[in-house]
């Protein structure tokens, strides 16, 4: 989430969006597969990168190796086949658009571990915190 100036000079809250290019590497159908989906392939890498059996089901439709593969569930397929490029002259401006993603999942953590700070001094003698050392100690009891 971020700002950018309308042409009229207001401050609009914007969303960036990294669209594409993304490549169709395959088409699933409700006769063959028993849903329609579309799977699109991201961020371009060499093929021998890749493990066998992802190659092997890209080298059906392109002879390029994809880092991330998705598939997204549509109501049509038609006039997409495998290897059409999908990007961002699919959008007009002003579209609303559906985003959905993941966060980096940083569960748990102390506050000042999330910070980065190092906090306050920790106390090093053990009287400080509650339990008063012994002074002195006599056959391993306290005095």
């Amino acid at each position: 989430m971020t700002s950018a100036f309308a042409p009229d000079g207001r401050l609009v809250p914007v969303t960036v969006v990294q669209v594409g290019p993304c490549v169709v590497t395959q088409v699933k159908t409700s006769e063959k597969d028993g849903y329609t989906a579309l799977q699109l392939g991201f961020d371009e890498t060499s093929v021998e990168k890749l493990n066998k059996p992802i190659s092997g089901h890209l080298k059906k439709t392109t002879d390029k190796g994809y880092r991330v593969l998705k598939e997204f569930r549509t109501e049509s397929i038609e006039g997409v086949e495998p290897g059409t490029a999908v990007n961002l002259d699919m959008f007009s401006i002003g579209e609303k658009v559906t985003v959905s993603g993941t966060t980096k999942g940083r569960a748990s953590r102390e506050p000042s571990n999330a910070m980065d700070s190092a906090g306050a001094p920790k106390p090093t003698a053990t009287g400080i915190t509650g339990n008063p050392a012994p002074l002195v100690t006599v056959h391993g009891r306290p005095k």
